[in-house]
């Protein structure tokens, strides 16, 4: 899907292009009661419009080579309505579904943002 071609005047008419409704979160390190490091995320961004689909072509290149085996770790791509600050660290929910971000890019124009992600097993 070459979403490039999008031109800015027009993403607002193509709600029916972003279908999906996510939420972004961010790994949090804090202490507890007993000053130990607790792990956790919360919400960075929320109601986000977004399209998802399966891993294709060029983000097939997300593998890991281990021995005799290579494992794809990209398994879906998220593109965000308009451009927003996303890294790696960050995963995404859509629904009862998250995912890891491997790879972030900025559209042309700031008018989407793309995620190449890998599902987790929650």
């Amino acid at each position: 899907m070459n979403t490039n071609l999008i031109h800015p005047d027009m993403i607002d008419s193509l709600g029916n292009f972003f279908p999906e409704v996510c939420t972004i979160q961010e790994f949090d390190v804090t202490k507890n009661g007993y000053n130990e490091p607790t792990k956790s995320w919360s919400d960075k961004f929320t109601d986000l419009k977004c399209a998802i689909g399966e891993a294709a072509g060029k983000d097939l290149n997300m593998e890991d080579k281990r021995g005799d085996k290579t494992v794809r770790k990209a398994t879906h791509r998220i593109v965000l309505k308009d451009a927003y600050d996303v890294s790696e660290k960050d995963r995404v929910k859509i629904g009862s579904d998250y995912f890891d971000v491997l790879l972030v890019t900025e559209g042309v124009r700031g008018v989407k943002t793309s995620l190449i992600c890998q599902k987790l097993s929650i």
